[in-house]
């Protein structure tokens, strides 16, 4: 290595004929190795990363080096504070895998994952979302007992500079089934929402049905389309219990 500094593959594999005589396969140990006094990290969102080069020996913010994300070329520097932002390419094709910081003849790689398959840091266009709000009256029933659900809807601005809170509407509506421990169908119905977004109901549990944890499963019905999380889930106990008798 150069003054100490470098990357190496580093191969390590076992003698053959002792791991012939025990296996079929061979293991082979292959480890990647950087030797180098920048700290390099990133934070990305959905359009943008911002990359952090600092030293290692003292933690100070390292001005000037310039940074690189592979594939895609996308270059920038480092300011005083050791911060730069980088532009995210869209689509899966040009999804860069690993970021390079060069300074003072050295060089650092960060790489998106250290797994074998990675996604890659990419752009993504936000989704505005639905946000659901949903509570029962008790948490634990037994078989046969009434239960009372509440819940309320709200459509989320996932756009930057947005966060705002919509109503849903009056002409959408949300449908429910219940599944018990098991997994089996107990119930169903729709229920429409009020102009507050929000819907309640009751039920009475069938008196023979399994025991644990049952889901309430919720989807919303005339939503907006491409908004996300239009289902939601909601547990509750069942068991067999005594109140305690003083």
């Amino acid at each position: 290595l150069d003054d100490g500094g470098g990357h190496l593959i580093l191969i390590i594999e076992p003698d053959l004929g002792l791991v012939r005589s025990l296996q079929e396969w061979t293991p082979v140990l292959r480890v990647w190795v950087q030797a180098t006094s920048i700290g390099l990290d990133a934070f990305v969102d959905g359009q943008q990363m911002t990359a952090w080069a600092n030293s290692l020996a003292d933690g100070s913010p390292l001005e000037g080096a310039a940074l690189t994300l592979y594939p895609g070329g996308v270059t920038g520097t480092t300011a005083a504070n050791g911060l730069a932002t980088l532009a995210l390419l869209g689509g899966s094709d040009d999804a860069s895998g690993y970021l390079i910081a060069r300074h003072g003849g050295e060089t650092a790689i960060l790489p998106e994952s250290t797994y074998w398959r990675g996604r890659g840091w990419q752009r993504q266009e936000p989704q505005d979302e639905y946000r659901w709000y949903v509570f029962d009256d008790r948490q634990m029933y037994r078989p046969g007992e009434e239960v009372h659900v509440k819940g309320w809807l709200r459509l989320l601005g996932m756009a930057k500079g947005g966060g705002d809170l919509e109503l849903p509407g009056t002409s959408a509506s949300v449908s429910y089934e219940l599944f018990d421990a098991r997994g089996n169908r107990l119930l169903e119905d729709r229920l429409n929402l009020n102009p507050l977004g929000g819907f309640d109901t009751s039920f009475t549990l069938p008196e023979t049905m399994n025991l644990g944890s049952a889901s309430l499963r919720f989807r919303l019905v005339g939503g907006r389309s491409g908004a996300g999380r239009q289902e939601h889930s909601h547990t509750i106990q069942v068991q067999e219990f005594r109140r305690p008798e003083f």
